[in-house]
């Protein structure tokens, strides 16, 4: 009988060991969620008397088309218990429409009616950004408590724009055509697919971050973290169209 009790005694201790949790893995994978805090262009109107290459009145506004969510991967490794190197990649689709209106010759005095000739341009423009953040993390502000939880991070940041398409819509004052087709005070209209060249198709700039890390039984990771972004540079950055450079975020991964 007595033999029993050391055999049931490793059995317990086998059974306790089995339900520990798998250490953590060095190499984690998974996928990533980003909400934009603010929207992805932040241009302005823009209204301004020109001389050149003839005189007249151009206006410029931009509509934001764009979501403020992206999804994408994420991949870190675990330098020490308390560092990592991070490594996401963010797939965004970005979409502006530009509208421009060019009244032709000088303004009027300002007990005139205007009367000048007017052009209006619409560009419709989408693209494709690609976000990579590449960041130092540091976990575990304390050794337990709810601070264990919370980890920082900060590095650099890098977009590239790609897949830029472009349709512009012209309606011109029509001046009377020779054949006829046009009469004198009609308009006319014209359409292209030419796309817009970025400024930059590859932008840099630094990231920090702040975030929270829970880990369940089986060593899944689930990260909620707030991430500021500068930008360096715009991909788009002309008249009303600009690339915001301070970008808020909110980054909710899973990791295995």
């Amino acid at each position: 009988m007595t033999y029993k009790i050391p055999v049931l005694l490793l059995a317990i201790s086998c059974a306790a060991q089995s339900t520990e949790p798998p250490p953590l893995r060095k190499l984690s994978f998974g996928g990533r969620i980003r909400i934009l805090g603010n929207s992805l262009f932040d241009g302005a109107p823009v209204a301004k008397d020109l001389t050149s290459p003839f005189a007249h009145t151009r206006d410029d506004s931009t509509e934001n088309q764009s979501s403020r969510g992206a999804v994408g991967l994420g991949f870190e490794y675990a330098l020490t218990k308390k560092w990592a190197i991070g490594v996401d990649a963010f797939y965004q689709r970005a979409r502006y429409v530009q509208s421009t209106t060019i009244l032709r010759g000088s303004p009027p005095d300002e007990d005139d009616t205007d009367d000048r000739d007017v052009e209006s341009y619409t560009e419709r423009t989408r693209a494709t950004f690609w976000d990579v953040p590449v960041t130092m993390r540091y976990y575990g502000l304390r050794d337990e408590g709810p601070l264990s939880k919370i980890f920082v991070s900060a590095g650099g940041a890098a977009r590239f724009t790609r897949s830029v398409k472009s349709g512009t819509e012209s309606i011109l004052p029509g001046d009377g055509d020779a054949d006829g087709t046009v009469e004198d005070g009609e308009v006319k209209t014209a359409y292209n697919e030419t796309p817009v060249s970025p400024r930059s198709k590859q932008t840099f700039g630094a990231t920090v971050g702040v975030g929270f890390r829970f880990i369940d039984d089986y060593r899944i990771r689930f990260t909620p973290e707030f991430r500021y972004t500068h930008w360096f540079g715009a991909p788009f950055d002309s008249n009303s169209t600009r690339t915001r450079r301070g970008q808020m975020e909110i980054v909710i991964g899973i990791s295995f």
